[in-house]
């Protein structure tokens, strides 16, 4: 069986660099770029809700989060939308 990662990796485009960061820590970041309006760390954010990185799963909260970068128009956050509605969640 294989380890559950506890780290996130990103990557800086057109660069050799690779920063790792703990799910916890990403988590925090990504919602305090959500709160202040931005759609790409708003969908980033629901996604790790949407599979328990860095805290337990919160549907509702999911949800929230995908619409909100949707109605920002956000197109992966416009298809989970679309796949949480069709799965009636």
């Amino acid at each position: 069986r294989k380890k559950k990662s506890l780290l996130m990796r990103f990557t800086i485009p057109h660069s050799p660099i690779m920063i790792f960061i703990k799910f916890e820590n990403a988590l925090k970041a990504f919602k305090a770029a959500a709160d202040q309006g931005h759609a790409l760390p708003r969908y980033e954010y629901a996604d790790m809700l949407d599979n328990g990185k860095g805290t337990k799963v919160n549907k509702e909260e999911v949800f929230k989060n995908y619409k909100l970068a949707a109605d920002q128009g956000h197109p992966r956050s416009t298809f989970m939308c679309g796949i949480k509605l069709n799965n009636g969640e």
